[in-house]
């Protein structure tokens, strides 16, 4: 990645729709594998997200946090547009979610550390 990639940014820096996104998630709270997903955060200058967060059904409302999601994406779009960053292209999975000690988080090995 170059020196201007988006894992370089401070928590101050952050698109201000994540907050949105945090309040939307809350605590992510689960009683079944059934009420946990997963959704991509962000966006990699050359396409896909930049990571994934885990969330409930038992508590958001999927389609409010979809909008969420889409704004912050077009927020980190322009944001490496106008600092002309760049990424190693490469994809992400999206690791799926599961309930652990009654809340949703993503399975192993899924790249969660943007987020």
């Amino acid at each position: 990645m170059s020196a201007a990639c988006a894992t370089d940014r401070t928590p101050g820096d952050a698109p201000a729709p994540l907050a949105a996104i945090d309040a939307l998630i809350g605590d992510a709270a689960c009683t079944a594998d059934a009420q946990c997903h997963s959704i991509g955060i962000g966006a990699k200058p050359c396409g896909g997200p930049e990571g994934y967060v885990a969330w409930s059904s038992l508590r958001t409302d999927g389609r409010a946090l979809e909008q969420a999601v889409q704004r912050h994406a077009q927020a980190r779009r322009r944001e490496s547009a106008a600092r002309g960053e760049m990424s190693t292209c490469s994809v992400i999975p999206d690791p799926g979610a599961h309930c652990a000690a009654g809340v949703c988080r993503l399975r192993e090995g899924d790249g969660s550390d943007v987020y």
